[in-house]
């Protein structure tokens, strides 16, 4: 949080009339970044209407400084640092973009560790944090911690056997996914998204690891017709808000934060995948595209596949002293309780 400065002609008349009424709040103005632009579905969604209600304040002014997307602390990978040391007052980001520096987060996006991306929300937030993440993530605010939609298949050609894809070119980021899509006979390519739409179209990738909402923002559609719905893990986000910037906030902006914050909050990102997916879905429907549903069989089969990966990653951890194969675990176990 950065306290507009006054000048000293300022300040003084300020302090002159306080002795005949009541002081006014002091101004404020808290810098926000994003990886996104303003205009994404999900940000617009989910953390516009935060903004808007601290601007509309009607005790302490507040003035929200925007760096969405791109230009100044715009950069994908450095959002969590930024609020860490204070650069900017809040961000919004994906800690899988900074793999290995939160992976008892990460565990719960694995292939095939959820199915809903919901669900596997409000047991990020309402047990993994709390048990477990204090670590990871306790040096900031969390004001919110959710997994994107699952991500799906998008390819150009039909696929016969997504068990054994030889030789299949899919992009896909992340070491354990890699290693999974290898797992499974694909040949890997790691390039930004927004390449996506172009090696697709010039037949370097034969397709790519994506959910709904990503693979419509960059018109992968339109050059991948085919799309199997299978659930191969996600990827996890966040908005995180500098703990000294908290501290300090006044009572009435420190309640508009926490209103704002926590598993609802959470939950409502996790819903506005949900939303803009079927939208998505629904682009792609009417412009001739196939899904594919892909049968839970061939899920466990995959998931048999690429098991040893897995297993691999988390004792990794494990011996690292990290809980990781308990944290595993106790997602299994809380995601196959009954709602």
């Amino acid at each position: 949080m950065k306290i507009q400065a006054k000048s000293a002609l300022t300040v003084s008349l300020l302090a002159l009339a306080a002795v005949a009424q009541p002081a006014a709040a002091q101004d404020l103005t808290i810098k926000f970044s994003a990886f996104v632009g303003e205009r994404n579905p999900i940000f617009a969604c989910s953390m516009i209407p935060l903004v808007e209600e601290l601007e509309a304040n009607q005790g302490t002014k507040v003035e929200v400084e925007r760096y969405f997307g791109g230009g100044a602390f715009g950069n994908p990978v450095q959002q969590y640092d930024q609020a860490l040391r204070g650069i900017t007052d809040i961000s919004f980001g994906m800690l899988t973009y900074t793999e290995g520096l939160f992976p008892l987060t990460e565990i719960v996006s694995l292939p095939f560790v959820m199915n809903n991306h919901e669900e596997a929300t409000r047991v990020l937030n309402e047990v993994i944090l709390p048990e477990y993440l204090g670590k990871e993530l306790g040096d900031v605010k969390i004001i919110n911690l959710w997994l994107t939609s699952p991500y799906q298949f998008h390819m150009r050609e039909e696929v016969d056997d997504l068990t054994a894809l030889n030789g299949t070119r899919m992009r896909v980021v992340g070491q354990v996914q890699v290693s999974a899509m290898e797992a499974l006979g694909a040949q890997v390519a790691a390039f930004p998204a927004p390449a996506t739409y172009e090696n697709l179209q010039k037949g370097v990738i034969d397709g790519t690891v994506a959910t709904w909402t990503t693979a419509t923002a960059f018109k992968v559609g339109e050059v991948a017709k085919q799309h199997y719905e299978l659930n191969f893990g996600g990827a996890v986000g966040f908005t995180a808000m500098n703990l000294d910037t908290y501290d300090a906030l006044p009572d009435d902006v420190k309640a508009i934060i926490d209103a704002h914050s926590g598993p609802d909050a959470s939950m409502k990102v996790a819903k506005c995948f949900t939303a803009v997916d079927a939208k998505a879905k629904a682009k792609w429907a009417e412009a001739g595209n196939t899904t594919h549903v892909v049968p839970e069989e061939t899920r466990m089969k995959m998931k048999e596949v690429i098991a040893p990966v897995i297993e691999d990653h988390l004792t990794m951890l494990d011996d690292k002293g990290l809980p990781a194969t308990e944290v595993r675990d106790r997602i299994d176990r809380e995601l196959a309780k009954p709602n």
